[in-house]
């Protein structure tokens, strides 16, 4: 319980939603206050109505919210109209819908999938390039000793979270990808984290697509598709990446030598997919709590080239530099086969190095952000140059 009142006082959804899913109890009361965790996400809400609606959506109580009487505001409403959604399980009024319209869509992916509600839902969602190029809004965020925070939406399918240097123009470039049922926006706290060992940087964190995987989501790809549309989903994520990279590239002039691909959990894979199919060596690929399988590199179980129809793999895997932190207590993706893939990485060429961290579940702990920190400073320090070619 002290983990989960920590990760809400802190308004990090990622952390939240990572210790519900390890299995932290969403009734458990504040170990320094006594009241429930939902109430003391109730008054963050403020900030987040998104922490309400993780709890909810993994089996919070509901009524706990009428055990208080927040003052008459538009927050409390907002609050009060998720509850009665969550109580009901139902979402026929328009305070309902409006509450649930204005969760990230992270959030709203697992109230969907809890409350089993009927749909119709809106699909796709504006790539992340278009959205950065052409927003219907950004929203301002707070700014740190070396970065502007901004998300912008295009739709509220597909915000992009934009990470800009203060010191002036960026001279290298991360792009971060959520996990499953996650938004670019959800991993916020981590940016930061990773931010301030990279002044110099630009992170962008995309939205994947809305599509249905496990219910109905942001998911890169669908875990339960066919190899071959599990490929094409893939496909279309390298796609959208190498557009990010493109137009940095011709922006600011960031080559691929500046640039690390980084992902967590399906993020990771979709990372993976697209740095191993690149003609050209980036300047690294960070894996957090990802397995590479083998259709990810194209491989059958025994190591066969799976199919013709797969992207071969690209010259920029030799000496690529690779760095994958995984939890040994992950039961969502076991620690020997996150492993696995370390040595297929290096099959193909990459300097993979493999850190196992005992206790932590499919998530990230702090000496698990600081082994990533340490590692991007280490390897976008110094200047670059060149181009991305697709």
């Amino acid at each position: 319980a002290e983990a989960l009142e920590v990760a809400i006082l802190c308004c990090d959804l990622f952390q939240v939603q990572a210790l519900l899913r390890d299995g932290a109890d969403p009734n458990a009361s504040s170990p320094s206050t006594g009241e429930p965790l939902l109430l003391l996400a109730a008054r963050a809400a403020s900030v987040e109505l998104d922490l309400v609606a993780l709890l909810l959506g993994f089996s919070a109580d509901p009524l706990a919210l009428t055990a208080a009487a927040p003052a008459p505001t538009a927050v409390a409403a907002a609050v009060a109209a998720l509850g009665e959604v969550f109580a009901r399980r139902a979402a026929d009024g328009d305070e309902h819908r409006a509450a649930l319209a204005s969760l990230d869509p992270g959030a709203l992916a697992q109230a969907r999938k809890f409350l089993k509600l009927p749909g119709p839902f809106a699909l796709g969602g504006v790539p992340p390039r278009r959205c950065m190029l052409e927003p219907e809004r950004v929203v301002e965020g707070e700014t740190t000793s070396t970065h502007r925070f901004s998300v912008h939406f295009a739709d509220t399918l597909r915000p992009v979270l934009d990470l800009r240097p203060l010191c002036g123009e960026a001279s290298a470039l991360v792009v971060l990808l959520h996990g499953l049922f996650q938004s670019g926006p959800q991993l916020r706290r981590l940016a930061r984290e990773l931010a301030g060992a990279l002044p110099g940087c630009r992170l962008l964190l995309p939205t994947a697509p809305t599509r249905v995987s496990w219910g109905v989501g942001p998911a890169w790809f669908n875990y339960l598709a066919s190899d071959a549309e599990k490929m094409q989903e893939l496909e279309q994520a390298k796609a959208e990446v190498l557009e990010l990279l493109s137009w940095q590239s011709q922006e600011a002039g960031i080559g691929p030598d500046r640039v690390v691909l980084a992902g967590f959990s399906m993020g990771g894979a979709a990372a993976a997919w697209t740095a191993l199919r690149l003609p050209c060596r980036l300047a690294g690929l960070l894996l957090l709590g990802t397995e590479v399988t083998g259709s990810v590199v194209g491989e059958t179980e025994d190591g066969r080239q799976a199919s013709d129809e797969f992207p071969p793999i690209g010259a920029g895997t030799e000496g690529l530099a690779v760095l994958q932190l995984h939890g040994a207590a992950d039961a969502l993706v076991p620690v020997a086969a996150a492993a696995a893939g370390a040595v297929r990485l290096r099959r193909f060429g990459c300097e993979a190095t493999f850190e196992e961290h005992v206790g932590v579940g499919h998530s990230l702990s702090e000496p698990m952000v600081a082994s990533a920190r340490s590692w991007l400073a280490e390897r976008l320090g110094g200047g670059g140059g060149g181009s991305i070619r697709r």
